[in-house]
């Protein structure tokens, strides 16, 4: 039976061979400043004014390292991450969303979004827990909190899965993400 693990490398590497290798024309970039450069047409939401550093330590409950932050593409995947302090904590918070406008060109070209992102997920993970009242949709399994809310697909991880506290943890952090999207 295959790991959940390889589950998701395999969507992984189903996602980029359907993205192709080619440019579009479409770039996000991380500029100089630190700002999201967006060079298509659509507004896409930094993942950075989600949350705060000083929110990541209360909702932690302990000192955080300065955010790492990342773009993938060509889904156009922002990813923040913020770690504990103290080497010997096992607590972090990371976000991750995926947004319509972000994609590449040709992802979007061929109907791939974020609605049937969210849902080949939901599939691929058979032991989820549906949760009501986050989003339009959510459910909480392999790789924490998802959430479908409009052209949004967003992704907030708090450690392990098996913990009720994380999964407390990642719907306090739902509640101040969703309403700056």
């Amino acid at each position: 039976m295959m790991s959940k693990r390889w589950a998701v490398v395999i969507l992984v590497m189903v996602i980029f061979i359907i993205a192709g290798c080619g440019k579009d024309g479409k770039t996000t970039d991380v500029q100089g400043d630190g700002t999201v450069k967006q060079t298509a047409s659509g507004e896409v939401t930094d993942v950075r004014t989600l949350l705060t550093k000083a929110e990541a330590e209360a909702l932690l409950g302990e000192p955080v390292k300065e955010p790492d932050y990342q773009i993938k593409e060509p889904m156009g995947q922002q990813l923040l991450f913020f770690s504990a302090e103290a080497d010997t904590a096992f607590r972090f918070i990371q976000v991750s969303v995926v947004q319509n406008e972000g994609m590449s060109e040709s992802l979007q070209s061929s109907g791939y979004n974020v609605t049937k992102l969210y849902q080949e997920t939901k599939k691929m993970f058979k032991d989820n827990q549906l949760l009501t009242g986050i989003g339009d949709e959510a459910f909480w399994g392999t790789n924490g909190l998802h959430i479908l809310k409009g052209n949004y697909y967003i992704n907030i991880s708090t450690g392990n899965t098996e913990n009720p506290e994380n999964l407390e943890l990642a719907k306090n952090l739902a509640a101040k993400v969703i309403p700056r999207l």
